[in-house]
């Protein structure tokens, strides 16, 4: 397994291991929302309390002890250091083609919301 589920969801760590391990780890999905899920992903929310940022840490700790024995984590930079030379990022912003736009302001209000909403907020 990879970090991105991690990173991505936390439910999706839970499929991914209830289904490698014929869900003898992790339990329930029920059972791991209530230890793991809620209190890891309450943590994601700018306005999230001192107290929940500790509680979601302090399951997030625990995850990963239960997860360490049979999650390889690894940084590509262990094993690749010396093949790989170091990464560059170049963020280049351009305007969008007409039929982007187009496409765009579809999307935008099928959702039902302006895009100058969301550069507004």
């Amino acid at each position: 397994l990879t970090g991105t589920p991690y990173q991505n969801d936390v439910t999706e760590v839970w499929s991914l291991v209830h289904m490698a391990t014929a869900g003898k780890v992790l339990g329930k999905l029920k059972e791991f929302n209530k230890e793991y899920g809620k209190p890891i992903q309450a943590t994601r929310f700018t306005n999230a309390s001192s107290h929940v940022m500790k509680q979601g840490s302090i399951a997030n700790d625990r995850l990963q002890d239960t997860l360490q024995p049979i999650l390889l984590q690894r940084a590509k930079i262990d094993f690749l250091s010396e093949e790989v030379p170091e990464k560059h990022e170049i963020c280049v912003w351009v305007r969008p083609s007409k039929q982007q736009a187009k496409m765009y302001k579809e999307v935008v209000q099928a959702n039902g919301f302006l895009a100058q909403d969301m550069l507004s907020s």
